[in-house]
Order: structure tokens, then sequence, then C-alpha cells
């Protein structure tokens, strides 16, 4: 009798267990966290104010899964601060006024972009730990100008989103996401989802 045979089941029944719990998606409450590149394209004010590029930004929130497939998720997002382009006209390094006396922009002036979402989020589950989701839901944001507030503006408007992940263990789900937000904002970020 070969005396490994017993190990080398327990190993392996050990290993299949691992996989097992690792697929699970807990149901229940989690926190969730990503961070990485925005690029956003927007122009705004009455002549054109435009800000433009690509910035580091982070997103932080609260989910509950109903159960594998489904999960509702409220996030607090960070989409960067961005410089903002002169309109047309508006010499470099003067404040710009127009007749009405409202402020258009300083040169070198910035802005920040930040927002409040709540989205659903579907997920198909697929090769043990990983799952491909997609997400749909509505982001409230609002851009601050530092300098020339006459520009901020709110809005709401549709946020989707995809992407992959890997339950890393019971708690720990690892992913990379891309989201687009219908007022030209796109996100690719990598983040993480821990169970309670």
């Amino acid at each position: 009798m070969n005396c490994a045979n017993p190990v080398t089941a327990t190993l392996i029944a050990g290993l299949f267990a691992m996989s097992a719990a690792s697929a699970e998606t807990p149901v229940g409450w989690s926190v969730h966290g990503r961070i990485g590149d925005t690029n956003a394209s927007r122009t705004v004010g009455e002549v054109g104010t435009r800000f433009a590029g690509d910035e580091l930004s982070y997103a932080l929130g609260l989910g509950y899964a109903f159960n594998r497939y489904f999960a509702l998720e409220a996030t607090y997002h960070h989409f960067g601060r961005y410089e903002a382009v002169s309109p047309a006209g508006c010499p470099p390094d003067f404040l710009c006024i127009m007749e009405s006396g409202s402020v258009l922009l300083l040169a070198e002036d910035s802005v920040k972009v930040k927002g409040v979402s709540l989205a659903l989020r579907a997920a198909w589950p697929f090769a043990e730990a990983f799952e491909l989701y997609g997400k749909a839901g509505l982001l409230s944001w609002r851009s601050n100008f530092e300098i020339s507030g006459g520009n901020n503006e709110s809005a709401a408007d549709l946020l989707l989103g995809v992407g992959l992940s890997f339950q890393t263990g019971r708690h720990l789900r690892l992913h990379i996401e891309y989201e687009d937000v219908d007022v030209d904002l796109e996100s690719a970020t990598l983040g993480f989802a821990f169970h309670f």
C-alpha cells in the first residue's frame, strides 16, 4: 500500500474545497473601492469654457448582494482635477467677464469633478471564481471651478459599467472595471469588494 495516497487525496480534497469556497459570492453587505484613470471632455458656460484630460480617480462605496447574480451599489466618485481651457477671445492671465456680468474663466483655473451614484449590478459567474458583470444606474455629479465659480455645474446622468472580477476567498473579490457616464466621463479602474 502506498502511504502517500491518503496525503495526496487530502491535498486534492483541500484544493477543491478552497475552489468551491472561492466561487461562493456571499449574500449581504460589502464595501468596495476602486482607483484608476478617468478621461473627461466637457464644455460648459455661455461661451464654451472647456476642461479635458486624463486624471487619477477613485471611488468608495457600500453594496448589498441579494444573491450571486444581483447586487445594489451606492458609491462616492472623485473623478479628478482638470485644467480648464480659456474660451476663445479670453487672453491668458486675464479674468474674462461677459456683458451680463457673469465671470467666464480666469486662465489657469482648474475644476474638480465628483459625484455619488446608485447602480444595479448583474453578474455572470464562470470558471469557478471568475465572473463577468455589468451595471447601470444614475450618477449625481458636480463640477467645481476653483476660481471662476460661475461655471460650476451639477446634474444627474446615466452611468453604465462592465467588469471582470475574481473571488480570492470567501470575503474578498478583486476586479477590473470600465465605466462610462453620459456626461463625457470614462473611467478604467482596479478595485476590490470586501463582503462581511
